[in-house]
């Protein structure tokens, strides 16, 4: 302001003297302006630059942490879905073994029951050939009872006649 006041050198009222006396005020003034910028800029951009490395390294740091959690974690399942599939091999190879031993059973059982059936078959061949005998021994003694049987009838009737002509005759005896 002072530099404006000074009556002495505005002789001829010359603005552009106004101007060129202002230009080292303006001139130290935005040189003073620029450090104060670095001043300030740079130590924001330092402890931003600090913030960013901190807030990286805590994330590497988290990350590493959680990867280490998750890599725990996933051996941990690892192993228990490893004891799991044993444990189902182990209960598949023992099914395995009841069902071989089963079959050979049911084969055992197979071939008894073909043995069993082979007896009953000749047991029961056995049997109908006996009863066939017996029938054909029975018709005989059929035959020879019915041949008796009328043998006996025949006298019996012979028999009856004989008496009923006797008795007739006595009848007749005896009326006369």
């Amino acid at each position: 302001m002072a530099l404006l006041d000074d009556p002495d050198e505005l002789v001829d009222n010359d603005k552009t003297t106004i101007v060129d006396r202002l230009r080292p005020v303006f001139v130290s003034h935005r040189l003073r302006e620029k450090e104060y910028i670095k001043q300030v800029f740079l130590q924001a951009i330092q402890n931003t630059k600090h913030v960013h490395t901190a807030i990286e390294e805590d994330i590497s740091i988290r990350f590493l942490q959680a990867v280490s959690i998750f890599d725990n974690k996933s051996r941990h399942a690892e192993d228990a879905g490893r004891r799991e599939q044993q444990g189902a091999f182990a209960v598949y190879d023992e099914i395995k073994k009841s069902l071989i031993e089963l079959f050979y059973e049911l084969q055992d059982l197979a071939d008894e029951q073909e043995v069993q059936f082979r007896s009953l078959k000749e047991m029961i061949g056995s049997l109908v050939r006996e009863l066939r005998q017996r029938a054909a021994d029975l018709l005989d003694d059929v035959e020879g009872v019915i041949s008796a049987l009328d043998k006996k009838a025949r006298q019996l009737s012979a028999e009856d006649d004989a008496r009923a002509k006797e008795k007739l005759l006595r009848g007749i005896l005896e009326k006369y």
